[in-house]
Formats: C-alpha cells, structure tokens, sequence
C-alpha cells in the first residue's frame, strides 16, 4: 500500500531530500563498530528480517550507509524499552516502503528546469523518465525514513516516530501540531504508545568522535561548520566564543573544559549564532561566519 506524504512534507523538502539522497545513502560509511549495537544484536536483527538490506557474502564485514545507521540506533532504542519484535518487522517495512506522492512531479512539469539543479544519476534519470513518459504512477524510489531524516535537517522542527501497541505509528512533528486530525490526537493523549526522536539520534551522531570522519560525505552542514566540528573533535582550541543573531542575547564563550560538543550542535542546529570565533592553543584565531543552508533541530 503506497504512502502519501503530502500531509506532513512540504515540496522543497521532497526536492530537496532527492539531492540528499546519494549523499546518506552512500554504502559502507560505517561499520558494526560504529552504530554501538553488538554483532551478535545485529545478526539477530538481520534473522528477524529487522535490517535493510542483508550481506551476500557470510565472510564480508558489515557496512552501513547513514540512513541505515539511523534506523539501528532507532532499533537500539524501540527494543531497550520492550518493543517486540513482530511490532518493529512492521514498522520496518512501512517506513522502508518507496512513497507515493504526486505533489513533487507536479512541480518539475511547471519547472522542469529544476531538474539541472539535481545531481546527475538515477534519481535524476528517473524523474525525467516519469515526466516524458506521462505522469507519476507508481511509487518514487525513496523510501518514509529517508524523507523523515531530511525533514529533520531541512526544516528545524524536531521529528519523531511514534508507534502504537499494535504496530501503527506515523511521524510526529513537534512544531506542526496543526496537522494532525483529531483522531490522531485522541490516539496519542488515550492509546498507550512509544516515541523515539530521530532529531536526537542525528545530534547524538554529531556529537560523536564518528562524525569528525563522515561528515564531510554527508553534507549535513556547511564546509565551514564541518571545518569546526573536526577542531571540536581534535581537541586543538582553547576557547570558543558565538555571537548571536539575537542582540538581546550576549555572547557565549566556553572553554575547552566545558561540555562544548553538545551545546556547539544546538547552537549549530537552531543555527541564530552571527559567527564563531575559535581560539588555539597557539593564539590563532578562525572566525566561522553563519552562511549554513540545511539547519538540524
């Protein structure tokens, strides 16, 4: 049964996320090692059918892309606090299923300049397919997670899923109370349910040595605010001092024995800072301004 988006995403959000695609889809990004949960959880999850795709050859390690190490921390999380496995085969199907959503070829047939604004590849030689061939019939190839994690980084509103007792879920949106019916909400306020926050697990993965390495193939934040991740990470910098876009707010400054990481990721996330001064060891100084285009929140 095919999904339809167009109550939750917005249209330049759905552009926006086929541009993302190739960069948190790309294979091998991480290994078991990286995602925290065991070997012997992740075989287990692979019998029970809960991983996406499955290894062809017993003697390779496994490697994950971004969107895969997502949905097992999503795992790690519904399965610590006793959801069952039969809940999640469910979940895991749903959310993996290719959407169905007509709004984001209505627009390429208005515009069909855009296209050149997309990365060559299959994406983009699927849409034009689609287009010259009629119009949309059938499902695209991105599957619910994928728009969801790109919401999250795209649109500043903190995502979560929301799963019920007999395996129903849907997205939550924390600042969108508006379009949920009020069947859904009756659900949520009457119906014993669960939430994980698939903005937390991102920010978690932010914070994290990981990070450092993956993010300039993932294209999450600007050059520049990777650029200042990897000193947060390396170590090298005696203080860090952010000007806010708010002039009522006054600047922050943190030293380096401070929990720097987590605060510098909101405060990246929300992105209202003016510009980052960063001093080292040495004296020097780097000045990061805020040009950043995608915001997490």
């Amino acid at each position: 049964m095919p999904i339809y988006l167009d109550k939750y995403f917005g249209t330049l959000n759905l552009l926006k996320s086929i541009e993302l695609s190739r960069h948190i889809n790309q294979d091998g990004l991480f290994d078991v090692k990286d995602t925290g949960v065991t070997y012997k959880t992740i075989n287990h999850w692979d019998k029970q059918d809960l991983l996406v795709s499955r290894r062809t050859e017993e003697s390779k390690w496994r490697k994950f892309s971004f969107v895969e190490f997502v949905w097992l921390k999503m795992l790690e999380q519904f399965r610590s606090i006793g959801i069952s496995i039969p809940i999640l085969q469910k979940v895991k199907a749903d959310v993996f299923l290719p959407v169905e959503t007509e709004d984001i070829y209505r627009v390429f047939q208005k515009n069909k300049a855009l296209l050149n604004e997309l990365p060559d590849g299959g994406q983009k030689d699927q849409l034009k397919d689609r287009l010259t061939s009629g119009f949309s019939k059938g499902p695209t190839s991105v599957p619910m997670l994928q728009f969801l994690i790109c919401e999250t980084i795209f649109d500043r509103t903190p995502v979560s899923l929301i799963v019920f007792a007999d395996g129903d879920w849907f997205p939550w949106y924390e600042n969108r109370p508006g379009i949920y019916s009020n069947e859904d909400r009756q659900r949520i306020a009457y119906h014993t349910h669960v939430r994980v926050s698939i903005t937390e697990i991102i920010k978690d993965f932010l914070v994290g040595d990981k990070s450092a390495y993956i993010l300039p193939e993932l294209h999450l934040l600007t050059s520049t605010e990777t650029k200042l991740l990897e000193i947060i990470h390396s170590g090298e910098y005696e203080s860090i001092t952010i000007h806010f876009k708010d002039s009522s707010i006054k600047s922050l400054d943190m030293v380096k024995a401070q929990p720097v990481k987590r605060r510098l990721v909101d405060i990246l996330s929300e992105s209202d800072y003016q510009e980052i001064v960063i001093k080292s060891h040495q004296g020097m100084v780097t000045t990061i301004k805020n040009t950043i285009k995608m915001k997490l929140s």
